[in-house]
């Protein structure tokens, strides 16, 4: 099952989008998805704030894929964590995409920005654009 977002009006400020992931998208609700808590700067934002949603969600991580239609340089933290599923970026991504993944496969069809891939553990990341600064390496201070 496949979840599209398309972004309104992205902020200047970085956004934190933690939650961008088929393990946190499965076997919700539409309304539950839009409602899922992103950071823009100190502020708490809606994900149906800043994206339209739609499409439908699988039941597990495995049958879930997202597709991000454009370009989202200041969306950071993208599949942070991601262990299973498909996130399609149709544009660049930005800072952290991918960081702490253990399956699954994200595909950034531009650029992404820096520490993407880090500390990756298994799945994969495919980027058909640039790469910013540490792409694939441990975070400072990290075992």
């Amino acid at each position: 099952m496949t979840v599209r977002l398309k972004p309104k009006e992205l902020p200047k400020v970085p956004v934190e989008a933690y939650c961008i992931t088929p393990d946190e998208f499965a076997g919700k609700t539409l309304e539950e998805l839009r409602n899922l808590t992103l950071w823009v700067g100190k502020r708490r934002r809606r994900l149906g704030d800043l994206f339209e949603v739609c499409g439908e969600a699988g039941d597990s991580a495995e049958d879930t894929e997202i597709v991000v239609e454009g370009d989202v340089p200041t969306v950071k933290y993208i599949g942070y964590e991601m262990t299973a599923g498909r996130i399609v970026i149709q544009g660049r991504s930005g800072a952290h995409t991918g960081a702490k993944m253990s399956g699954g496969e994200i595909v950034v069809e531009g650029d992404v920005g820096e520490w993407s891939g880090a500390e990756m553990s298994g799945g994969v990341l495919r980027i058909r654009g640039n790469a910013d600064h540490f792409l694939g390496a441990s975070y400072l201070g990290s075992p």
